[in-house]
């Protein structure tokens, strides 16, 4: 009997470690939302752009440093065309109203300090990816 209970106990032993290994790793992972991307300018330009993809239900998070009163432009190029829609928050947490301009052009006169942040996300949730060029102009 003290074969069996030792045997057994040490099972539960490695078990528990087992499962405390894994939970410990999930949270070393990340396991949540990635940060944004960050948009940075060159020295002395008004503008830069980000390409990448997305599909399904996929978000693209960027975010952008800006001042009250500077003008944002936002072209987008999209392979298939007008496939991705972009929304815009500001460093308080409020959506943007944007002059939107067809499917692929939007400007907004900011309002506040701070970083904005912009999503790229798919018009429709099917599985085929939309690549897409962002340029986001601030002056």
């Amino acid at each position: 009997m003290k074969k069996f209970s030792l045997g057994l106990y040490f099972a539960l032993v490695i078990l528990t470690l087992v499962s405390v290994s894994a939970s410990t790793w999930d949270i070393t992972q990340g396991g949540g939302k990635a940060e944004p991307l960050r948009i940075s300018f060159r020295p002395g330009a008004d503008s830069a752009s980000v390409s990448d993809r997305v599909r399904g239900d996929e978000e693209a998070e960027y975010v952008v440093a800006a001042r009250a009163g500077q003008q944002m432009f936002i072209t987008v190029q999209t392979q298939p065309p007008g496939s991705v829609v972009v929304t815009v928050t500001d460093p308080d947490g409020s959506q943007v109203g944007v002059n939107r301009k067809g499917t692929d052009r939007w400007s907004a006169k900011l309002s506040g300090d701070g970083d904005y942040q912009l999503v790229v996300k798919k018009r429709k949730h099917d599985r085929v990816a939309s690549k897409y060029t962002m340029k986001v102009r601030i002056f």
